[in-house]
Order: structure tokens, then sequence, then C-alpha cells
């Protein structure tokens, strides 16, 4: 989250739905003062219950960029505001008849100042909107489940 004034955010994950032809497909989304993109990495596709490292980092010179590790890496360039406010992992959806059943985030980091160190998350907010339920293994991790 880039600012909550403004709801400006940048992430990456996977979707399926409508845009995708409902196929899983991953993405790089941001929304500052410039404006909405989402882009779409079409060279490789995610697959239904496999675990991948999802990452954004903001570099030196303050430009960001995330990916999927060993799959993609997308630069989101200097955004404005140019600063992180909050780090959020969450799944979402668009109807409460999709099952998030078996939805594992685990070994959340933040980078560290120094910028070669990811340190676990300590400390978290749980938010959960019926019929999903959250159940907290640390402050890193969590399982989302419900729906459908």
């Amino acid at each position: 989250m880039l600012s909550y004034a403004l709801n400006y955010w940048i992430q990456v994950g996977y979707t399926k739905g409508y845009d995708t032809n409902y196929r899983l497909k991953w993405y790089a989304e941001k929304y500052d003062q410039s404006g909405y993109k989402m882009t779409w990495w079409t060279s490789s596709y995610p697959s239904a219950g496999a675990t991948y490292n999802y990452w954004i980092r903001r570099s030196d010179a303050g430009v960001w960029t995330g990916g999927v590790s060993n799959f993609w890496t997308w630069s989101f360039g200097t955004l404005n505001p140019n600063v992180a406010k909050d780090y959020q992992a969450l799944s979402e959806s668009t109807s409460t008849s999709i099952n998030i059943d078996g939805t594992h985030f685990s070994s959340l980091c933040v980078l560290s100042y120094n910028g070669i160190d990811w340190i676990p998350w300590y400390r978290h907010v749980t938010i959960v909107d019926p019929p999903y339920t959250v159940t907290q293994v640390s402050n890193s991790e969590f399982y989302a489940s419900g729906g459908g």
C-alpha cells in the first residue's frame, strides 16, 4: 500500500476470471498518481496447487520491481507516492461462491533497511469477511479458506 487516503498501491499475484479467459495468470498492478496499469505475464503460467515466491522491492534509486521468483520480473518504475505505507498479503474474490480452500501464505518478509536481509513479519491484523476464515500460524504465516 502506497497511500491509504488516496488508495494507491502496487501488487503482484495471480488471478483467474473473465478477464483471463478463466485461465490462471500472473500479473503486476499499480495505481498511483500517474494512474492505473495492470500487466499480464504470458511467457509462463501458475499451476493450481503449486507454491510460488512473490516479491516486491524498492531499489536505492527509488525504482520498484516485483515478480515471481524464477519466472518473471516487472519494473513498476518510480512511483508517486514512492514509499510503502503498509505491507499486505491477501486473497480476494468477487463472490462468496468462490472457494479459496488451500490458500496458504508463508514466509512473509519485509526487506530490511540495509537492502540485503529479509525479515519475517513481526505483527499482523486479520480482517475476514464471511463466509471466509483465516487460520493464523504466526505473524508471517496464515491459511485462508471458505466460500463456495
